[in-house]
């Protein structure tokens, strides 16, 4: 009986034996074909997945947008819909030009002038600012009149600053005239050439005279007909003159008035 019990367990033993050699031939073939299984679906899965340290060659969807409504980090946008809120009609490229600029420096488009535009301008010299031509006349001042003392007939002259290529339009004398032994001799404009003839003197206005006899009192005398009206900086100075006779106060020059028109693109503001 014993023999028989050691007879089976020997066959028990080699059934297992055989049991475990059966499965390790087995298993190496299941897990192989396990493997390439899980290979073959990682390769089929990676156009859709990433590893961690790769970077996509395309992004169909982000934030529920198409890729195309993104811009590359060193790209350009075609067209911005959207700017601060406001859409890409609003703004100004490189190198356009404003249709209209409602503020610049704070200030409306209307405050500035266009070079087209022409604007009125005047130049003033009051009579304290005229001075005798001859050091030999003395003078003085009432009320802002000017008058000789001594030397009469005098001439009196003021220099004329204007811009550059402005129109001169009008010119304008105030002046006293009120005792029939005196007048305002002249009140002209000139200008004289600095260039080609050199000391020549030509005269621009002629605004007219009082007369002896008369007493007008404190009148302005005027010209509107300009010779050579155009500002010339460049070739010409430009100067005004007053006549009196009298060496007192009952004749003499207030100032004088020059109107001239000057356009945006010659400084006109």
């Amino acid at each position: 009986m014993g023999k028989s019990r050691n007879a089976a367990r020997g066959r028990a033993l080699v059934l297992i034996l055989a049991g475990i050699s059966a499965g390790s031939l087995l298993s190496g073939p299941a897990v192989a074909h396990t493997g390439k299984k899980i290979f073959h679906l990682t390769k089929h899965l990676d156009p859709l997945y990433l590893n961690e340290n790769q970077k996509a060659a395309d992004a169909n969807q982000l934030d529920g947008l198409d890729s195309t409504a993104f811009l590359r980090s060193n790209g350009k946008a075609a067209d911005a819909d959207l700017l601060d809120g406001i859409s890409s009609a609003g703004f100004l490229t490189a190198g356009g030009k404003a249709v209209d600029s409602n503020l610049l420096d704070n200030l409306d488009s209307t405050a500035f002038l266009q070079g087209a535009t022409t604007h009125t301008r005047f130049f003033s010299c009051a009579g304290t600012s005229f001075f005798p031509d001859d050091d030999t006349i003395t003078y003085d001042s009432l009320d802002g009149l000017r008058y000789p003392t001594t030397g009469t007939p005098a001439s009196f002259r003021c220099n004329v600053v204007i811009p550059n290529g402005a129109t001169v339009t009008r010119v304008d004398f105030s002046v006293r005239d009120s005792s029939g032994a005196a007048s305002v001799d002249f009140t002209e404009m000139w200008r004289t050439n600095m260039v080609s003839t050199i000391g020549t003197q030509t005269e621009m206005a002629d605004a007219g005279t009082t007369t002896v006899g008369g007493t007008p009192g404190d009148i302005q005398l005027s010209d509107t007909t300009i010779a050579s009206p155009v500002i010339d900086n460049n070739q010409f100075s430009y100067y005004l003159l007053c006549g009196v006779t009298s060496a007192s106060s009952v004749a003499g020059c207030y100032g004088a008035n020059v109107t001239y028109t000057i356009s945006g693109s010659n400084g006109g503001g």
